[in-house]
């Protein structure tokens, strides 16, 4: 989500796809936590979650895909070990979705799902998990989720691998805080002769479980700012608000 927002005058090419806002989605998953697997396969994972076990070159679960490019270069990504061994993480291999089989276009037969993280970490048509010392070295991990000082460009700096002081950029993991408005649809021109009002509807998510508390609006291009009201369909636990939160505000016109 809003990586279009890292191109302007001076930053005409980076690292595609140009994701605008609507890169968002909720659903219901269902399938095996990661943890359990990796216990039934001999790793001491409740050691590992309470500090009790050294995690040494066990830092790292990489996943690998089935779907290749054009070239046969499989898809790959991955997370740290410590959140797939955290017993309240809810990372899981999944392979329902919305109480039915995960469909093909979602990774049937099964994927990963890391609530709270970015996108390239949801590895779809799951085909290998390795532990690793190393995060993943797929490019999709190590170039594309990283964010560079305003001066870097892709022309100067990104063309050739690896930039300088890379130690500046390191991978993204867990999403900040987003927030997208569904009603009116962005860009749209909205006909209010004779109208007093405008609502505006959306929907606000952060990363890592974090809570949304609260989503101002504004009508006048930022100059003023009032709450919304918020809607929560499902109860989230601390830390573990994985699912949107979607919000409205019915604001007067000015005259």
């Amino acid at each position: 989500n809003r990586r279009e927002d890292l191109h302007d005058d001076n930053h005409k090419i980076f690292i595609s796809p140009h994701w605008v806002v609507g890169a968002m989605s909720t659903a219901k998953w269902g399938g095996v936590k990661i943890r359990d697997v990796l216990k039934h396969c001999g790793l001491d994972v409740d050691g590992m979650a309470l500090g009790k076990e050294e995690l040494n070159e066990q830092q790292h679960l990489q996943f690998l895909g089935y779907d290749t490019d054009e070239t046969g270069f499989c898809y790959g990504s991955g997370i740290p070990m410590d959140q797939a061994v955290d017993a309240m993480g809810d990372v899981m291999f999944a392979f329902e979705m919305n109480d039915k089989p995960l469909p093909r276009d979602h990774g049937f037969p099964v994927r990963v799902i890391a609530p709270g993280n970015t996108g390239n970490c949801q590895c779809k048509w799951l085909h290998k998990v390795i532990i690793s010392d190393n995060e993943s070295g797929k490019p999709w991990q190590r170039k594309s989720y990283r964010g560079f000082a305003p001066d870097i460009t892709f022309e100067k700096e990104l063309s050739h691998w690896p930039p300088p002081r890379l130690d500046q950029a390191p991978i993204v993991q867990e999403m900040p805080v987003q927030s997208l408005v569904c009603n009116p649809p962005q860009n749209s021109l909205v006909g209010m002769k004779d109208a007093t009002d405008i609502t505006v509807k959306g929907v606000a998510w952060s990363g890592g479980g974090r809570k949304v508390e609260r989503v101002d609006v504004s009508i006048d291009g930022g100059k003023s700012w009032t709450a919304a009201e918020l809607y929560k369909p499902i109860d989230q636990k601390r830390n573990r608000h994985w699912a949107w939160t979607q919000f409205s505000k019915t604001l007067s016109l000015p005259e």
